[in-house]
């Protein structure tokens, strides 16, 4: 079939058509219709002309078929993180039923559904010591992270999540349902691999499984900001000698003498020489220490309450070439402004070694040594945002001149600017994902691609600033 083409339920109203559906629908003005069109930032408000709940692919495949007879705009939703996930008149998919999962420990792949989230996947395969490189919030679902790129703990060892999918079902605007793989459809896993280019709803995906161990070395070390320098200088020396099991990171909340700078560990291997390789970081003297063996699931979430869904959001990535002296500083004195306690900005280290061939993968790593992202996170209280938006927009603008690639495009989706996202990509990669999107969604069912113009009634941004 094709965008706009008739059928027997072409003449029903829209609610009629859902109701052919075999699972649960909302509709403005359910109980809780509010609740499951929000999104984790509150500056974002739109208001779809329903939600489908798809238990199966087959829900998904009957639900485009209905948005297809309508010209309706489709948007997926599974943890309800990114902010492209309701579209204002059209429909919201919530896939989170999708939830299934199949791990092949020979093969080290694990099947899932696109409805998983990270902490329902980090758990199931730590049984196996095995992990997919992910997001560092229990609560995000694994396919948006996946086709956004991808940032983890663990990337340094295995680069970011996206560099790890090997497969994917897809249902396309046309209600065909195709995997892909390398054999399949090259040219379209390529896309899905950090392309952040909505080409179909993902209800499945495969990815490689990577050891991690049963235990793992980790946790972060607390020092006084006014360390800060001192410390992250000393991170670095040691970052550029240890072998790539040594992931983690640096985390700067906001405010400066009130502050502290953290950094994060996450080990696999032997325990005894996973504590050899941070002992110059020990000899610092943190002011907390609370790095220990635990469960690689754990590390995953221990952040997680410094994300609460429903805060106010003003958020900025990057990819930088290196971690000079000058680049540090200036971002140091940018966090030291004073901010809510849930601000904050995460230095990174990129993958040391090439886990996938960069011309694998439409992410557009840049050949980045580091990458940062810069957090404004805030009450959903609007009179705040001018301060707090200034806040997370200083802080990027202090990594400036060693940028040499806008960050994952899972991070600049906010604030829906497809204008932002096609700056995370060199001109040939842009170019293909154009020609996938035009091939395989001319109507733009699903929204924008990177760099195309958003119809007006799919976003609405609260702007105080």
């Amino acid at each position: 079939m094709t965008i706009g083409s008739t059928s027997a339920s072409g003449s029903d109203s829209l609610p009629e058509a859902l109701g052919t559906l075999d699972c649960e629908i909302d509709t403005p003005g359910d109980q809780w219709f509010e609740r499951r069109t929000a999104v984790f930032n509150a500056r974002i408000r739109r208001e779809p002309e329903a939600i489908v709940h798809c238990a199966e692919t087959s829900d998904v495949v009957r639900a485009i078929e209905i948005a297809g007879e309508r010209e309706l705009p489709v948007l997926i939703r599974v943890g309800g993180y990114g902010e492209q996930v309701a579209a204002d008149g059209g429909l919201q998919l919530d896939v989170k039923q999708l939830r299934k999962y199949e791990i092949d420990t020979d093969a080290r792949h694990v099947r899932i559904g696109g409805g998983l989230i990270w902490q329902q996947l980090d758990e199931a395969t730590e049984t196996d010591g095995l992990m997919v490189p992910g997001a560092r919030t229990a609560g995000i679902g694994v396919t948006g992270t996946a086709l956004g790129g991808g940032a983890g703990w663990m990337e340094r060892a295995y680069g970011p999540t996206c560099a790890s999918l090997v497969g994917a079902e897809v249902v396309l605007a046309d209600g065909s349902v195709e995997w892909v793989d390398e054999t399949t459809d090259p040219e379209f896993l390529w896309a899905l691999r950090g392309g952040a280019t909505p080409l179909g709803v993902v209800t499945e995906l495969e990815f490689e499984l990577h050891p991690i161990g049963s235990r793992v070395l980790g946790g972060f070390m607390s020092f006084p900001r006014g360390r800060a320098g001192e410390v992250i200088r000393a991170y670095r020396e040691l970052l550029a000698e240890a072998p790539a099991r040594l992931g983690g990171g640096i985390v700067l909340r906001s405010g400066g003498i009130a502050g502290t700078v953290n950094i994060v560990v996450c080990c696999e291997g032997p325990t005894t020489e996973s504590e050899r390789l941070i002992a110059p970081l020990r000899e610092l003297g943190p002011a907390m220490d609370v790095v220990s063996v635990n469960e690689y699931s754990s590390i995953q979430r221990m952040f997680d309450t410094h994300s609460p869904p429903g805060v106010r959001a003003r958020i900025h990535s990057g990819l930088i070439g290196a971690l000079t002296d000058e680049v540090l500083d200036a971002a140091i004195e940018a966090a030291n402004v004073p901010g809510t306690s849930l601000s904050n900005v995460v230095i990174q280290p990129c993958a040391v070694s090439e886990h996938r061939p960069a011309a694998e993968m439409a992410l557009d790593g840049g050949g980045a040594g580091w990458s940062f992202q810069s957090f404004g996170l805030w009450p959903p209280v609007p009179d705040l945002d001018p301060g707090n938006i200034a806040w997370a927009d200083d802080v990027a603008a202090a990594f400036e001149p060693a940028l040499v690639r806008p960050g994952y495009p899972g991070f600049l989706a906010s604030e829906l600017d497809p204008a932002r996202l096609a700056t995370c990509f060199d001109d040939d990669r842009l170019d293909r994902l154009s020609r996938l999107k035009s091939e395989h969604d001319p109507s733009g069912m699903f929204g924008p691609g990177p760099g195309q113009a958003a119809a007006e009634p799919v976003q609405r941004l609260e702007r105080n600033a």
